[in-house]
């Protein structure tokens, strides 16, 4: 049996983190942003080899998704190693509650060595300020007992 899933949104008016989000790349100078979006050459984000990424780019080809904004932001150190990643993912089939333009930000993940330095507040905040539209809402579905995801959504202003 799975946990309830808690559905947090925000919407593109309502975020507040323009400042949160210039501080934080002040403060974490060293984590560069990184871009990946589905091209031929690189179906699947660079040192991920997540299974959901594998289900999720044919989708995407195969135009299931409401727009073509699926990618993934990551957060990486000095030395290149990706030390957080946040998938990105348009409206589909599986969650009918989307309007066509919102998005879901999901699968993220922060490498144990560079947890507590707010780089998963960061990306979402990344991913706001990158696909701000009017009209549009950003989603997130953490587990019930995922509560360090749930505090990161609440500390990124999702409500």
């Amino acid at each position: 049996m799975t946990a309830p899933v808690h559905f947090y949104c925000l919407a593109s008016e309502d975020w507040q983190g323009a400042v949160r989000l210039e501080q934080a790349r002040e403060a974490s100078a060293a984590f560069t942003v990184d871009w990946w979006r589905p091209a031929w050459r690189q179906p699947f984000p660079p040192g991920r080899a997540d299974p959901r990424v594998m289900a999720y780019t044919p989708m995407m080809a195969a135009g299931m998704f409401a727009s073509r904004d699926y990618a993934m932001v990551m957060l990486r150190a000095g030395d290149g190693k990706i030390a957080h990643s946040s998938l990105v993912m348009p409206a589909f089939a599986r969650f009918p509650f989307m309007a066509p333009g919102d998005v879901q930000i999901g699968a993220t993940q922060t490498d144990p060595a560079f947890r507590g330095r707010g780089l998963a507040v960061r990306a979402i905040d990344e991913v706001v300020a990158a696909m701000h539209r009017p009209g549009r809402r950003f989603w997130y579905l953490p587990d019930d007992s995922n509560q360090p995801s749930i505090a990161v959504i609440r500390k990124a202003g999702f409500s």
